[in-house]
């Protein structure tokens, strides 16, 4: 009898975690999609659109006019935000990772009630929420704000120094084929080969140097350091988009006697503009032992990391869309709280296309200066800031150059 009611209780007991861990279950699944849509719904738009449909029934034909008209209000809102040229470029991108997402960003679809026609088809109002902030994101995902075509090229100009015997490889000057050199020569190879393997992953391709002892430039480009303006040419003539500069250097360690201290510091920059996008720095000591093994086997697994890195960064800035743009000061004026300056911050993201990143840089009495990496010529974009309509504020442009720009900002 005892044996019956304690079984009898554990069974109980079972029972009641069982139903506890099936209305815990069912709370989290109901509150993700809740918690998910609230806080889309912080910056939600609302698109009204009207379809037709020449279906046979009005349930078939309500279905045939929501699918279509959400997928047409998720490309046009994509073509605002990337432009119609960039769209034409990208359109199967578009299509497949934007359109056929666009529940991603369309949270919410009311369908009206469809009515039929004199000609038999029918019409129906459809009501739509959008997520600007959640399509960016798709967006920017995606790789559409890069002006970008295909895998871009990065092209290396990193000197290999070697301090201890005073002799150093740099591909454009040409690469000698002695024994003083076949130790920086072979360092080089393994740089690249990681480098390549690195940025591969990501979508960006290395120009691999042949290694040859003449250099394939003219020979008004063979500085040791190019210039910003020879780095240009040197670009151009290789069709890179970007360059990777720097050094790798050598020299006997101080601190540990038969060890060798290696430096290296690199970084991408848009020959373009000579913008850096990415940058590494980077110190470490081999262990003692036969130079040319020692340094080989060190860089050889330091080398995947610097490279990693790099790649990183470069595709953290396709992503953004800020390759291939340019660099300005935007100063907005007025008496404005935190609240509103996030709220104009993030106006202007929306609103102004050309603008590919706004960054805050510092705070003044009665202004705040933001960084902007943008697209286009400054006379368009300053007849975009004059047909600016941001909610709740008065905007008017107040100065405008090449390097700055000055919006006058009122909340109404």
């Amino acid at each position: 009898m005892i044996r019956s009611r304690v079984s009898r209780t554990t069974l109980c007991i079972a029972c009641l975690l069982a139903t506890l861990a099936s209305v815990m279950t069912l709370s989290i699944l109901f509150a993700a999609p809740q918690a998910q849509a609230q806080g889309m719904n912080e910056d939600l738009v609302t698109i009204r659109k009207n379809g037709t449909s020449k279906a046979k029934s009005s349930s078939e034909a309500a279905r045939e006019i929501q699918a279509a008209m959400t997928a047409e209000a998720a490309r046009e809102q994509a073509i605002d935000m990337i432009g119609e040229k960039r769209y034409q470029k990208n359109r199967s991108a578009v299509e497949n990772r934007i359109v056929k997402q666009s529940s991603k960003f369309v949270p919410f679809v009311n369908p009206g009630t469809p009515v039929q026609v004199a000609d038999g088809s029918w019409k129906m109002d459809v009501e739509l929420k959008i997520s600007p902030t959640s399509l960016r994101r798709l967006v920017l995902d995606a790789g559409l704000l890069s002006d970008s075509d295909g895998p871009a090229s990065i092209l290396p100009i990193v000197a290999f120094t070697d301090r201890s015997k005073g002799v150093s490889v740099r591909w454009w000057q040409g690469e000698p084929k002695d024994d003083a050199h076949k130790m920086l020569s072979g360092i080089s190879r393994i740089f690249y080969d990681k480098a390549q393997a690195s940025f591969s992953k990501e979508g960006f391709h290395i120009i691999k140097p042949q290694g040859s002892q003449i250099s394939p430039l003219p020979e008004a480009y063979r500085a040791e350091q190019p210039s910003a303006a020879d780095l240009g040419f040197i670009a151009d003539y290789f069709k890179s988009q970007m360059v990777l500069k720097g050094e790798v250097r050598l020299k006997e360690s101080r601190n540990t006697p038969g060890a060798t201290f290696c430096a290296l510091k690199l970084q991408v920059i848009q020959p373009s503009s000579g913008r850096s996008i990415a940058e590494v720095s980077r110190q470490f000591v081999t262990d003692v032992g036969p130079t040319e093994t020692v340094v080989r086997n060190k860089l050889s697994a330091e080398f995947p990391e610097v490279a990693k890195d790099l790649a990183a960064q470069v595709l953290e800035a396709w992503q953004r869309g800020t390759l291939n743009t340019s660099l300005m000061r935007l100063t907005v004026r007025g008496r404005l709280g935190p609240k509103q300056v996030s709220e104009i911050k993030a106006g202007l993201a929306q609103n102004v296309h050309e603008f590919k990143a706004v960054k805050e840089r510092f705070f003044d009495t009665g202004q705040i200066v933001f960084e902007v990496d943008y697209t286009g010529q400054v006379p368009q974009l300053t007849d975009r800031l004059r047909s600016l309509k941001l909610a709740g504020y008065e905007t008017k442009v107040a100065d405008s150059s090449a390097q700055n720009l000055t919006l006058d900002v009122k909340p109404r």
